[in-house]
């Protein structure tokens, strides 16, 4: 049996005074009918004879809060007497952080702010992919369940917890092999706690590990009835959404063996993650969501291009005539196809797709994100007057999904521009292809700027003050207007 000498060396443990005096636990009641644990916890403090008493709301007026080295105890989280308490930086715990620290003979909390229960006590947490609002009620709980909440994915996080699958947090995650969960697993432990002692990290809590698939939606080409039948079974036990219409306003990722058909063509032209089955499959053997770089399905003479890519060190890649064309049959796309895509389009409201008047245009002329793209050059940004020196909040992944290209830049300005993407989440690469998503000219080049204007994938072309701007903004700022490079 645990006696009182062994529960006070913990928990009081640098609970002194001047005068030796310890510290009390004063638990004050509000309203009897809802208090059990309060009741349960008093009873438990005087069983192991602990240093504990019971005070009144008007007694707690008058005490000299500056002086007390007391740790409050209340059962309820708000109310009049609770921010009072914490308006004077009082310690305050949950009844049930009590029981848990007798139960498991360890310390209270040493925090400054408020813990009702010690369910994620030795968590370090960080949140991607969820809404911001949701991310302050997450971080909230979790320290009133006595965890820590980090803003960056460091050495020190024990635990990611994903709205879904894909950030960059999720790829250093996955490759640390830390576990990432749902934000249920927060809420689901919050609302047990008050019911009873908790471990986060308890195997009761393993099916709120966050699925493979979790946020994707899924469609297939060219595979196989029976093979496409087991895709669409994995896929929805694993947490994804299964299409078998191509819907660019939905659809994330295209399952495609081989580079051809119609739906392939959309979707790189709708910049859809093109993936292998291998990608597939491979997720779901190492139990989390692969990075699809790997496994991107392009066209041989891409393909080539992208290898050769890599072994090239340069930052400007001279780009073959192979590489920068289409053949005849992939530029002519079939009526069928153009008719579903303008549907698609007029459907969701992609003016990418659509002529002013709403007119059927052929999809090879209305894929390019800018109308002026065959002037792109005419006019230049004078980037010496731009200024490179922005601070960037840590944690703040304002470039997250963002696959840049950098035309025209060297030295100094060159890798200010690099520590930009890298902190805010983006991805830098070395070539213009169909993966990437923005190019940002600086000086004139014009091989970068040919490849532009010929190419039949989309991109945004911008200025070097949207990438500055959007790290000043701290968001990904609209890149049309001003920030429009023609």
């Amino acid at each position: 049996m645990l006696t009182s000498c062994q529960f006070q060396v913990p928990v009081t443990q640098g609970w002194k005074m001047e005068g030796d005096q310890e510290k009390v636990l004063r638990f004050i009641s509000i309203d009897k009918s809802r208090e059990k644990n309060l009741l349960r916890a008093w009873e438990d403090c005087k069983k192991y004879e602990l240093d504990s008493e019971w005070i009144s709301t008007s007694e707690l007026r008058n005490l000299n809060l500056e002086l007390q080295r007391s740790v409050f105890v209340l059962e309820r989280f708000e109310g009049e007497v609770f921010e009072f308490l914490k308006e004077n930086n009082c310690r305050i715990v949950g009844p049930q952080c009590v029981l848990s620290c007798l139960q498991t003979q360890t310390s209270l909390p040493n925090v400054q702010y408020p813990v009702y229960s010690v369910a994620f006590r030795g968590t370090v947490v960080t949140c991607t992919s969820v809404p911001k609002q949701e991310r302050d009620r997450l971080s909230e709980l979790i320290q009133l369940m006595g965890g820590t909440v980090m803003k960056d994915l460091t050495s020190s996080v024990t635990h990611l917890v994903a709205g879904e699958v894909g950030s960059k947090k999720y790829r250093v995650a996955c490759n640390l092999n830390q576990p990432i969960l749902l934000p249920e697993w927060v809420y689901t432990c919050w609302d047990i706690c008050h019911d009873r002692h908790v471990c986060a990290t308890d195997e009761e809590f393993k099916e709120y590990k966050c699925p493979i698939f979790k946020g994707i939606t899924l469609c297939v080409t060219g595979i196989e009835a029976d093979k496409r039948k087991e895709i669409k079974r994995l896929v929805a036990l694993h947490g994804g959404t299964y299409s078998g219409e191509l819907n660019m306003n939905t659809c994330t990722h295209l399952l495609v063996d081989t580079p051809k058909g119609e739906k392939y063509e959309y979707a790189r032209r709708w910049n859809l993650h093109c993936v292998s089955s291998q990608w597939f499959y491979d997720s779901v053997q190492s139990g989390f969501c692969l990075d699809e770089s790997d496994f991107y399905t392009l066209p041989d003479d891409e393909n080539n291009s992208s290898q050769a890519g890599r072994r090239i060190s340069s930052n400007l890649i001279k780009v073959s005539s192979a590489a920068s064309s289409k053949s005849s049959a992939e530029k002519n796309i079939s009526n069928k196809a153009a008719q579903a895509a303008y549907k698609s389009a007029q459907k969701h409201g992609n003016k990418d797709l659509m002529g002013s008047s709403g007119s059927k245009k052929s999809l090879a002329n209305q894929s390019k994100r800018f109308d002026n793209v065959s002037r792109l050059g005419e006019t230049h940004l004078d980037t010496e007057n731009s200024d490179f020196d922005v601070r960037i909040q840590p944690g703040n992944m304002f470039l997250d999904g963002c696959k840049i290209y950098l035309s025209g830049f060297s030295g100094e300005k060159l890798e200010k521009l690099r520590k930009i993407i890298n902190c805010g989440g983006g991805t830098r690469f070395n070539q213009v292809n169909e993966i990437v998503s923005h190019v940002i000219i600086g000086d004139k080049v014009e091989a970068d700027l040919e490849l532009l204007r010929n190419c039949e994938f989309q991109v945004f072309v911008v200025s070097v003050q949207w990438i500055l701007d959007s790290a000043r903004e701290g968001k990904k700022l609209a890149e049309e207007g001003e920030y429009c490079f023609t």
